[in-house]
């Protein structure tokens, strides 16, 4: 079996991978139900796109296998969500469309975005960085102190999220002209760090 050395793994609980992997549902639920409540959880707020609602259902489970030592589900998970992260990434500064934006689901909500489909450039970056700590945290608490700064990146940049919505700072959600991180995202980001 692939299973990961208990004493190799921090005592957490599971409970936050899976809020995180709720939130992921949810989202999903809301564009294929056609509830834009549920994909921004507030009036006017950035969408949480299908891709990302899938990233952070994929981030949860992921954790979950990593806390119940399934090593190898833990990686596959992974490398989802690193693979997700860098490929919508690489869109934006070459200003390139792959066509993975709409790719599990097409867009059919009337909501904001710089372009359809596709995350924030910030929640891109914070699936790299939770994509490599977890390849990182697989088997080994060899790179902990990477995993930890890793993390820390993630969670700043949640908290940044977090404090944008609670005080009305917009530009505290994005990066220039694209979409900000949704509400659900930051709060995913945040537990997950």
């Amino acid at each position: 079996m692939n299973r990961i050395e208990p004493k190799s793994l921090p005592a957490v609980p599971r409970w936050p991978a899976l809020v995180v992997a709720g939130l992921g549902v949810s989202g999903m639920l809301g564009w294929v139900l056609g509830l834009p409540q549920l994909v921004t959880l507030l009036p006017g707020g950035s969408p949480m796109v299908f891709n990302t609602a899938l990233g952070q259902l994929v981030t949860g489970l992921s954790l979950v296998a990593l806390l119940r030592g399934f090593g190898r589900t833990a990686r596959t998970g992974a490398a989802i969500v690193l693979a997700l992260g860098v490929l919508t990434f690489v869109q934006f500064p070459f200003g390139i469309n792959w066509g993975i934006d709409q790719l599990f689901w097409t867009q059919q909500l009337d909501l904001p975005m710089s372009t359809p489909g596709r995350m924030a450039p910030n929640t891109a970056v914070a699936f790299i960085l939770c994509g490599i700590a977890l390849l990182l945290s697989v088997g080994s608490r060899r790179h902990h102190r990477v995993v930890g700064i890793l993390m820390a990146v993630v969670l700043a940049a949640a908290l940044l999220g977090m404090t944008g919505y609670s005080m009305g700072l917009r530009g505290a959600l994005s990066w220039g002209r694209f979409t900000g991180m949704a509400l659900p995202n930051a709060a995913g980001f945040l537990l997950t760090s």
